[in-house]
């Protein structure tokens, strides 16, 4: 209630401001302003007089009879402008009639668009600073269970737990730890990956540079399950602070601004990505897919360089590949999406769409694992549960 009284008293009050001039008289002649007409059409009637004494000869007297007409003339143009009739009874009228309209439209365009109820929102909140951190985003993925890692066995698994083994006796061997990041990374832990990256960082101290920082960001990222935790923001930061143009740090800082409820910024820094590099660039498809689901949950614009369809290059291209180099493409974009949605998810319109391009390229026992997945993935959200048995129901699959 008490922001319903402000409002309106802060709005009673503009509208004062606007209709004030229009109330107020001024007076009808400016102080002064009389007298010195008077005076200027006295000289006038003198100047004649003088010509005739022979105190002026005719050309001064004309002179100075212009120079107080240009006087008299620049008096009579300020009264004209500094007088104003006193404001009639329809104008009186009109006033608190103005005053109720905007008073009223404001806080009926408020009501409706705004929204007065929203609880206040402290600077932790609107930063990002109040978000899950890391280390409880995995444990929770953990306990659910959610993507374990490739369990190595056999030699694999020998190799890895020498090097392991040697790294505790030597916690400051770079190579050991580079080899131990991208081996656990290549198998799915991508908590350990990240960690090992972290090692890293810290031998190589002020000579890492902006790739590993960007690369143990994606490792957390992955380890969270698609969510840019406030660490994971700082790794990214660093990546940016030594080399704004990287693409990977500005891929996964996109999703950060999306889930932080700043999808402008996200596109600003998709739209950048996509009109980089080739056109063909693999990494391009994913940043398409993300940047048309914002648009379509946000309202905002897609880019300039996505509102076009395909060019006749691009028809010409494509009317040129045989049967067998058409599939080959599509099964590179599914394997793509595939590969997308595995590490970081997405939205249950790509799970679908997945789902159907499978059952197109007749991969009927792997559309069915994606199936299976995704109503684990979805599990409780009636709306994605039912677009996803429509793709499935169109893939031939069991429900």
């Amino acid at each position: 209630m008490i922001f319903w009284i402000l409002a309106g008293l802060l709005t009673i009050a503009a509208t004062f401001i606007v209709v004030f001039p229009i109330l107020k008289r001024r007076q009808d002649v400016m102080p002064g302003a009389a007298s010195d007409i008077a005076v200027y059409r006295d000289q006038l009637k003198e100047l004649d007089a003088d010509v005739a004494r022979s105190l002026l000869s005719a050309e001064e007297a004309e002179a100075s009879r212009l120079e107080i007409s240009r006087r008299l003339l620049a008096v009579d143009d300020r009264m004209s402008d500094d007088t104003r009739p006193a404001p009639t009874q329809s104008t009186k009228l009109a006033v608190p009639f103005l005053l109720a309209v905007m008073s009223a439209g404001a806080l009926g365009i408020y009501a409706y668009l705004g929204n007065p109820g929203a609880p206040d929102q402290p600077l932790a909140a609107r930063t990002g600073a109040d978000r899950p951190a890391q280390a409880e985003v995995e444990a929770q993925f953990a306990e659910a269970g959610s993507q374990p890692p490739r369990v190595l066995e056999g030699r694999e698994k020998e190799l890895l737990d020498k090097l392991r083994a040697a790294l505790e006796s030597r916690p400051d061997d770079l190579t050991g730890h580079q080899l131990l990041a991208q081996t656990l990374n290549s198998i799915g832990d991508y908590a350990a990956a990240w960690a090992a990256q972290d090692e890293v960082i810290r031998i190589l101290g002020n000579a890492a540079t902006t790739d590993e920082h960007a690369i143990k960001a994606e490792m957390m990222v992955f380890a969270a399950g698609g969510y840019v935790s406030p660490e994971a923001d700082d790794a990214l930061a660093r990546a940016l602070q030594l080399d704004a143009t990287n693409q990977r740090a500005r891929y996964y800082s996109g999703i950060s601004m999306a889930q932080r409820g700043r999808p402008e910024l996200a596109m600003q820094l998709w739209s950048g990505l996509l009109s980089e590099g080739p056109a063909d660039a693999p990494w391009k498809a994913p940043i398409r897919e993300q940047v048309r689901d914002l648009a379509n949950n946000t309202g905002l614009p897609l880019p300039e360089g996505m509102l076009r369809g395909p060019t006749q290059e691009d028809v010409d291209a494509a009317s040129d590949m045989s049967a067998q180099e058409r599939q080959d493409m599509i099964r590179g974009m599914v394997n793509g999406l595939s590969d997308r949605l595995a590490s970081v998810g997405g939205t249950p319109s790509e799970w679908a769409r997945l789902i159907g391009a499978l059952g197109v390229l007749n991969e009927t026992d792997r559309a069915q694992a994606i199936y299976d997945e995704a109503k684990q993935t979805f599990a409780g959200d009636v709306e994605a549960l039912d677009l996803l048995s429509q793709a499935a129901t169109g893939a031939g699959l069991r429900l």
